[in-house]
């Protein structure tokens, strides 16, 4: 059986396509680069009712810090799954963290003191001596 040639480059085509691989890679990445922005769009709109521009106003009133941990990183739109009325921008480990606390703040305040706990007790005097060797 005879092997076509990719109609953009000297390499041999994938089976039953009219490219190679390592053009069909491209193609897809330009594909995603394009219609990226244009997804995220339609995501915040579908699932928060919140336009890009909001989130930008939002992300520059957080100082493009988490609402809860105060880390400068990636912020995902926090809500209710209630209500689904948007709280604020949370970095992933707070967004994470809140959803597996089923959003309850007494869950997240016992959880705060028990780790306060342990580590005022058993992981500080690790510490203590890791850093007074450096």
């Amino acid at each position: 059986m005879k092997t076509r040639k990719c109609q953009s480059c000297p390499a041999d085509a994938a089976p039953g396509r009219a490219r190679c691989e390592a053009c069909l890679a491209k193609d897809r990445e330009r594909y995603r680069t394009k219609y990226r922005e244009r997804r995220k769009a339609r995501h915040l709109a579908s699932e928060y009712h919140l336009t890009p521009a909001t989130k930008a106003r939002m992300e520059k009133r957080q100082r493009g810090r988490c609402a809860a941990c105060g880390m400068k990183t990636e912020l995902h739109v926090d809500h209710c799954h209630d209500t689904g009325i948007v709280r604020g921008l949370l970095c992933p480990g707070c967004n994470t963290a809140a959803g597996l606390l089923g959003e309850c703040p007494t869950r997240a305040a016992r959880l705060a003191a028990y780790l306060k706990h342990h580590f005022d007790t058993s992981i500080s005097p690790t510490i203590a001596r890791m850093t007074a060797v450096a």
